[in-house]
Formats: structure tokens, C-alpha cells, sequence
């Protein structure tokens, strides 16, 4: 029997966290699961959820072998049991799609949209307070590989513990707690 989903809501709500001030690692999804003549279904189904970006790369997929559905409604925590990685939604159009059972995945996919607050997040203006974890690149392709390292401008490289460049071009802090104010091509090791 082929199976319809009217309806769609993607709630990007909070979905609990282990630990205050981390960003949750799943996303809620609700929907609304008909029979192909309307009437809602009352059944336990499998169902796999995959995130596209346009046209056709899949990003991550997922399957919940057994969504109770309840007078056609249902809700699955998207990231619970692969994780979902923020990097699914880097690109600009990122696609649901949705297969139930055994029956191909439901057409059309569902576009994926931003919510109030992380409209918000898109930006810094304002901010006081709070801790980064790890390292802080500001500006062009930076490589930092530890954490508590900064770097402002393009093309830097800090490899140590507590190493920080304020700006400028192409510099390398290669020793703990090495410091480049600025300039172009400049190395510190410390």
C-alpha cells in the first residue's frame, strides 16, 4: 500500500542536552502519514529519512525501524541513532527525503529551513561573554591544530598550545605560546 505524508513540519527544536550551553545533537521531525485514499494510518513502520544537497548528493541517512504512527501522526529525533553532522547543513539548499517501508522515497523531497533563532546565530554583532572551544579562525583559510589557538587574517598555520596570530599573511607559530602581531611570512618557535 503506498503510503502518503501530508503536512510536513521540520522542527528544529531543542532536542536535550547532557550538557548546559552545547548545541543539541538531534533534530525533531513530525509529520502526518496517510493511506493513499487520506485516511491516517494507526501502525508501527520503518522508516529511513536521508538530507540531500541540491541536486542530488546525499549528505547523511537514517533509518527508525519502528515509528509508531497514531491517527496518522508521528515524531522521530533525527540524530539519534547516526550522528548528524552540522556540516549536513553547510550547503544552501539541503532536501529531506523520506521512505517508508518498503515503498520508494516520497516526492517531492522536503526543503529544509532555517528557524528564528538560528537566523540569529548567523551572526556575532553584540556578543558578551561565553567560551569558544577549540580553536578560533577569523578571516581567510587558517589551519589550527590544537585547541586553544587563534589566528586572524589568511593562510597562518599555529600547531601549539596557547600560539596566536592578530594578523596579516601566511605566518606559522610553531611553538607553545608563540605570538605574530602581524606581517607576511613570519615564523615563531618557542
Amino acid at each position: 500500500m503506498k503510503r502518503m505524508l501530508r503536512g510536513l513540519v521540520i522542527l528544529l527544536v531543542l532536542a536535550g542536552s547532557a550538557v548546559f550551553g552545547m548545541v543539541p545533537s538531534a533534530v525533531n521531525y513530525q509529520g502526518y502519514l496517510t493511506d493513499d485514499d487520506g485516511t491516517p494510518l494507526d501502525t508501527t513502520v520503518a522508516m529511513t529519512f536521508n538530507f540531500y544537497a541540491f541536486p542530488n548528493v546525499l549528505l547523511w541517512t537514517e533509518t527508525h525501524a519502528a515509528v509508531t504512527v497514531s491517527d496518522g501522526l508521528f515524531h522521530v529525533a533525527l540524530g539519534e541513532t547516526v550522528a548528524l553532522p552540522d556540516s549536513v547543513f553547510r550547503s544552501e539548499l539541503v532536501y529531506l527525503g523520506i521512505t517508508v517501508g518498503s515503498d520508494a522515497q516520497m516526492f517531492p523531497r522536503t526543503e529544509v529551513r532555517s528557524v528564528p533563532y538560528a537566523l540569529r546565530v548567523g551572526t556575532v554583532d553584540g556578543a558578551s561573554g561565553g567560551t569558544i572551544n577549540g580553536g578560533l579562525s577569523v578571516g581567510g583559510i587558517n589551519s589550527l591544530t590544537n585547541d586553544g589557538v587563534f589566528a586572524a587574517g589568511s593562510g597562518h598555520s599555529v600547531s601549539q598550545n596557547g600560539g596566536s596570530i592578530a594578523g596579516g599573511n601566511s605566518n606559522t607559530v610553531s611553538g607553545v605560546y608563540g605570538f605574530i602581531g602581524a606581517g607576511v611570512e613570519n615564523v615563531v618557535i618557542s
